[in-house]
Order: structure tokens, then sequence, then C-alpha cells
């Protein structure tokens, strides 16, 4: 028995959906797709309305949680962060997709500790850059974040929350640059297992 329902749908998110572009982390290239338009949640929340969007997948796409959605018609980045398989008569209907909305590109480096130190016998202060203009969301502590209420104490206070790709190696202690902030940020907190294809961060002020 053929997937007849998730074959129409396919076909008519083809013909009228949006085109965009997928990165692909794992093999670092961009491929091309279509959704059916991003919705906006029906909410109260100014963040919600801003930067949380769900959209429909074709049922066989090849995206994944993690991966990052450009849109060209605006120049728009999303984070894919979730993905759930809709289902009719055991077949696999499309797939319906939770996305974060990116505000800004960031550089990610890491401390190499195995640097040595110089003819004054000082470590040297070496910092690699393992992530060069990749896409996330930078902004300040907000209520809702998709973080349960008992954790989100330890996302409190004067700090930065920073959402980017499950893909993406990042480390508490490590030292993240944004383009639309001037000062350089400390990974303090990583939190993986809320949304599959996002790591949640806490970000502090960069001491060095």
């Amino acid at each position: 028995m053929d997937n007849v329902l998730g074959n129409d749908i396919k076909l008519v998110i083809e013909e009228v959906g949006e085109p965009i572009s997928v990165y692909n982390y794992e093999t670092e290239i961009w491929f091309p797709a279509k959704i059916d338009p991003e919705r906006h949640w029906e909410s109260r929340r100014p963040f919600e309305n801003e930067y949380e969007v769900i959209c429909t997948f074709p049922y066989d796409t090849v995206a994944k949680p993690g991966y990052i959605i450009n849109i060209p018609s605006d120049n728009t980045h999303y984070l894919l962060a979730s993905m759930v398989s809709e289902y009719f008569e055991g077949f696999i209907i499309t797939k319906e997709c939770f996305l974060y909305k990116c505000n800004t590109k960031f550089w990610l480096q890491r401390r190499n500790r195995d640097a040595g130190r110089d003819e004054n016998y000082k470590l040297i202060n070496e910092w690699p850059t393992l992530y060069d203009a990749h896409y996330a969301l930078f902004t300040f502590p907000i209520e809702h974040l998709s973080i349960h209420s008992e954790d989100h104490a330890r996302f409190s206070g004067k700090k930065k929350h920073f959402m980017v790709s499950s893909f993406v190696d990042i480390k508490i202690g490590d030292k993240i640059t944004v383009e639309i902030d001037n000062d350089p940020w400390t990974v303090e907190i990583v939190e993986s297992s809320r949304l599959k294809g996002v790591n949640f961060c806490q970000l502090g002020a960069f001491s060095g």
C-alpha cells in the first residue's frame, strides 16, 4: 500500500511551498527544499511571537533537528529545534517542525590547553576558532524559553541566553563572540536535553 496522502501533501508543498535552503551540519553543505509557509504561534508573549515558528516539511525530508534553515525571500535564518512525524493510517504524512528564529552570527573559540609557555615562561593565551560565522539566537534572559520552571533559576540574573544547534560542540568555558554585541562572552551552562536540536546555553562576562 502506497503513502497516497503523504505524497499528495508533498506535491502540494513542492508546488506552492516556500523555497528554502537547509544547512546540514553533518556534511557542512546547504541543500534546497520547500516547506509549508512558516506560521508564528498565537501567543501574548512577545518573545514567542517574534522568535518561535512552526512549519511543515514533506514526509520524506532529510532535514533533521539541529539543522539551519535559510529563507531566501527575506534572508532570515532559523534553527530547526524539533521535528515530529504526523501519521495517517500507519504512514508518515508530514514532518511538523518547531523553529527558533536566529538573530545573529557567532564565533566560538576554545582555549588551547596545550599552547605551552612563552620565552618568559608565561602560559600562552591561545583561543583557536572552532566555529566561524554560524547562526544562533542571542537574547536577554526570557521567562519562557522551553526550559522547565524548576531549572529557570539557573538561567536568571544579568546573563544572556544563547540557543545554538545541537550539532555545535559547545562546552562550558568556551568563548563566544556574536555579531550583534561587541563584548565577548563565556559559556557558563550548556543544557542539551530540552529539545533535540538545541543546546540551551547561559553566557556570562568573559574574563580571559
